[in-house]
This record gives structure tokens, sequence and C-alpha cells, in this order.
């Protein structure tokens, strides 16, 4: 017998709570500033993230 899961990155829009609800694992997504790297609603929140990336030189995935 085999097992199946249904994962996604963070950038699909489905929020944690409803991920949990649905069964669905999320998989955070990788991204630098300033080169520094960060994991999406793990190590900052939105609102964090707009505040760092606003005053930062270099953003990227």
């Amino acid at each position: 017998m085999s097992t199946v899961a249904i994962a996604s990155d963070s950038n699909s829009g489905i929020t944690r709570h409803s991920a949990k609800k649905m069964g669905v694992h999320i998989l955070p997504m990788t991204f630098f500033v300033n080169d520094k790297q960060y994991f999406e609603e793990v190590d900052l929140s939105q609102k964090d993230f707009y505040k760092l990336i606003a005053n930062s030189k270099a953003v990227h995935a």
C-alpha cells in the first residue's frame, strides 16, 4: 500500500490554517534579502517582510 501526500509552496496563497484543514503540507519558499536567506512565514511574517524590503538593496528568490 502506498501513501500519498499533497504539498504546495507558500506562494500558493493557501493559509496554514486552510492547509491543515485540507490535509495539505505547505513548504516555505526561500528568498534572499541583502544576501541573507529567509523562509516565508517561518523567519518573517508578511508584514515584517515588507518592512525589510522597503530599505533593502537586493531581494531575490
